[in-house]
């Protein structure tokens, strides 16, 4: 007889020497075993095999028993062993087990009916309790022969597994999918603007700045490090500095107008004395009473809490200036209003000082050292430069992209790239809050709504999502549906063993 052995893995396999023939009275032809696994799987060691028994002709009063054992030096122990029974020996064998005489278990039985057998193969599956000693040991298969008179003759030993494995579950594939950056148009021409609110405090009806009045100085000086911090700044060209008064609502509303367009005035003539380049770039903007800021300042003021209806349904009537100062005056016997002068009138007295430049471009070594103190003088561009100068895997990668959609809110491109730069960290939930605000026409869009799903576990969304980017010609998609089939197949390969460990 011949055996021809085979052990196959997911990772190795081992071919054990043939069984020599055997021609002995009652048995001829050979057994093929065909190893599936034999490995050390949690607290078992695990052998799985196919045997083909078509090729071997058992006597009629005889069987062959095929006994794996399992040894390593001077330990031996035996898997559960494969009866082949010929015609008369099967029908006494059943017959025993029907009075009780011979137990059941412990035997995987196969009948001889002189070649009208099943010719399929045998799914053979045995297990024993795993111990030390059976670390790397070897899988021997034992043939025998017994006749009547229950004699037995050992036909032979062969090698059937040269060394046990170690588990190689199938597991589920961890993705690595790719989302998709948009790289911002180079801004030609970086246009910024900044403000500053300056309080300063004038004797009543008078527009003259008195740097020693009230608290002017140290409000001039406010002002005058504004400026000055720009105008030094050599990165900058300023185009324009305008300002624009402020009244509070109290007095005639075209006096107020005038009044702040005055004080205004006095402080751009303060700033030319101190700045040269502002003789020809300072401008002077119609002011006065400002409702837009008086119904905010209303809202941040917690002593009026108990009036703001009453002043908001004031401050929004069709009447002219003048006549709403009349009601806020008579509203509650003027309490309201004392409250309003105390905290909400010296606010509005302001001048607002604009200034307006631009900012020359910069590499990326360079835009490192302004971000670190100035990252509005960046363009969006110049912010993905500087994001991609680091590795995904940084913390800085995704805090560029952050401060780029703070300075950039309502740009779809920002928003597009800091979702993708959450999605890097599989962050899907955070990716989302931006996606709203991207271009849902995009094909990385398209790509990033598909990148969300796969790391919710929607595979099915997902694979839509990608699609409809891959017919856009997303690159990322591809990739990414590629991952989403590893993974799919994997998942698929773990229900299959899973099934094939419960048989």
């Amino acid at each position: 007889m011949k055996a021809r052995i085979r052990l196959i893995l997911i990772t190795w396999c081992v071919m054990a020497a043939p069984l020599s023939a055997q021609q002995v009275a009652g048995y001829q032809g050979q057994v093929e075993v065909k190893t599936k696994e034999a490995i050390h799987q949690g607290d078992s060691v695990c052998l799985r095999m196919d045997i083909h028994t078509q090729g071997a002709s058992v006597g009629s009063d005889r069987s062959l028993t095929l006994t794996p054992v399992i040894r390593k030096g001077g330990y031996a122990k035996a898997f559960a062993p494969i009866l082949v029974n010929g015609r008369q020996r099967h029908r006494l064998y059943k017959r025993g087990v029907d009075l009780g005489k011979i137990p059941l278990g412990g035997y995987v039985v196969v009948a001889d009916k002189g070649g009208k057998r099943d010719t399929s193969a045998l799914a053979y599956k045995s297990a024993l309790p795993y111990e030390e000693w059976m670390s790397e040991a070897h899988i021997d298969l034992e043939e025998e022969l017994c006749g009547c008179g229950e004699h037995e003759m050992q036909l032979s030993v062969g090698r059937l597994v040269e060394r046990i494995g170690a588990e190689t579950m199938p597991t589920e594939y961890e993705m690595r999918p790719l989302p998709a950056f948009i790289r911002p148009q180079v801004e030609k021409v970086k246009k910024r603007s900044t403000s500053y609110d300056a309080y300063l405090y004038f004797p009543a009806g008078s527009t003259a700045i008195i740097p020693t009045y009230g608290r002017n100085a140290t409000v001039l000086h406010g002002v005058q490090s504004f400026v000055g911090e720009l105008e030094s700044d050599p990165n900058l060209l300023l185009s324009r500095v305008s300002l624009k008064g402020g009244a509070s609502i109290e007095g005639n509303e075209q006096h107020n107008e005038q009044l702040a367009g005055q004080r205004a005035a006095s402080l751009l003539g303060y700033l030319q004395g101190l700045y040269q380049l502002l003789a020809d770039k300072g401008t002077v903007l119609p002011g006065g009473e400002d409702w837009a800021y008086f119904a905010r300042l209303i809202e941040e003021v917690p002593e009026l809490s108990d009036y703001r209806d009453e002043l908001r349904q004031i401050s929004t009537l069709p009447v002219d200036a003048d006549q709403k100062e009349a009601l806020f005056r008579r509203l509650d016997q003027g309490h309201p209003f004392v409250l309003l002068k105390q905290f909400v009138f010296p606010r509005m007295r302001r001048v607002e000082c604009r200034v307006d430049y631009e900012v020359r471009p910069f590499d990326v070594a360079e835009a490192r050292q302004v971000y670190a103190s100035h990252p509005q003088h960046l363009s969006l561009e110049e912010l993905f430069g500087l994001a991609n100068g680091y590795k995904s895997d940084d913390s800085r990668f995704g805090e560029v992209f952050e401060t780029a959609v703070r300075l950039y809110p309502n740009d779809k491109t920002a928003n597009l790239n800091a979702a993708a730069s959450y999605l890097q960290k599989g962050d899907a939930a955070r990716a989302e809050e931006y996606l709203v605000k991207a271009d849902t026409m995009s094909a990385e869009y398209l790509n990033d709504m598909g990148v969300c799903f796969l790391l919710k576990g929607d595979y099915a969304q997902a694979a839509e999502w990608l699609e409809r980017a891959v017919s856009k010609g997303s690159a990322q998609a591809i990739h990414n549906k590629q991952e989403l089939q590893k993974k799919l197949d994997s998942l698929k390969e773990m229900k299959r063993n899973k099934l094939e460990n419960r048989e």
